[in-house]
């Protein structure tokens, strides 16, 4: 009896070691997209990890964390997480768009991008057609509250917010050398952008925002194709 129990006594032991290995094995990065934490073994499948969760999302989205990238591919994902649809915690970010992508925010304090450090967006691939992203929220589109913001690519376009910044709110400097801003709504101002801090234009387009399009910034340098807010 004394050795049956000393049996299982060491099963009990191996199957709380292999548990435990496997927990110290999984990493998590500072990325969460509508609520689900990144790891090292959801990345290269975050929908699939989302619809587990019970969330909903459809199309392609694969995190790289050797070069901080998020990719979106025809990505689209509705959401009430706290924070943001993309939600970036801590450390800088680029997002990379491929297609046509939406992020829909439900939630009260649902931003569709919310990045705590630098963000940088752009197209997803050279030599084809501009990705785009779409967002859809009661609160601010891009919200960079402590970093920078910088666009060289993509389309971000029919950003709704209930105040300010219905396409891009940032705290931090932002520059705009490419892609385009366009059709950004804000209930008080800035409808495509809202800046507490300089906002620099050297290409792309911004066009086309309903409530004054560049508000609570200081344009620096402007490109010859900024268009009418």
């Amino acid at each position: 009896m004394k050795k049956i129990l000393s049996l299982l006594l060491v099963f009990a032991m191996m199957v709380t070691l292999a548990v435990t290995v496997s927990a110290e094995e999984t990493t998590t990065y500072e990325l969460k997209v509508a609520g689900v934490p990144v790891t090292d073994v959801n990345k290269d499948d975050i929908t699939a990890a989302i619809t587990a969760a019970g969330g909903t999302a459809d199309g392609t989205a694969t995190y790289d964390p050797v070069t901080n990238t998020l990719t979106l591919d025809n990505f689209s994902c509705s959401s009430d997480a706290f924070a943001g649809v993309i939600h970036v915690n801590s450390g800088d970010i680029t997002i990379k768009l491929k297609g046509n992508n939406t992020l829909t925010g439900t939630g009260e304090y649902t931003d569709g991008i919310s990045s705590n450090g630098n963000l940088a967006i752009c197209n997803g691939e050279d030599g084809v057609a501009q990705g785009q992203l779409t967002i859809n929220t009661e609160t601010s589109c891009i919200n960079v509250p402590l970093g920078t913001l910088n666009i060289t690519g993509g389309t971000i376009t029919g950003g709704k917010a209930a105040t300010v910044g219905g396409n891009v709110r940032v705290s931090g400097p932002l520059t705009i050398s490419g892609g385009v801003i366009t059709g950004g709504y804000a209930g008080n101002n800035g409808g495509n952008i809202h800046g507490n801090k300089d906002v620099t234009v050297t290409g792309g387009l911004i066009t086309d925002g309903d409530g004054k399009g560049i508000a609570g910034a200081q344009l620096v340098q402007v490109g010859e194709e900024l268009g009418p807010g």
